[in-house]
């Protein structure tokens, strides 16, 4: 190998390490890590809702729900 050769794999093996020493690179990462915990977080909520266990919630007492305020229906 030549020198020329030898320098320009150097450079290379170089060109290829990502920077992570900067803070343009630290921000990188840390943006990365955010947004994946925000999708961990909403998929393990999908998760638990699908296989988690069933919790009487408002919507299934819609049928059940009146108004005290409105007048009362009319006796037949």
């Amino acid at each position: 190998m030549s020198v020329a050769e030898i320098a320009d794999n150097k450079w290379e093996a170089q060109a290829v390490k990502p920077p992570i020493t900067n803070i343009a690179a630290i921000s990188q990462i840390l943006m990365m890590v955010a947004l994946a915990s925000i999708f961990i977080y909403l998929l393990q909520g999908t998760l638990q809702g699908i296989f988690g266990e069933k919790r009487e919630t408002m919507a299934d007492n819609i049928g059940k729900m009146t108004n005290e305020a409105s007048p009362a229906p009319a006796a037949k």
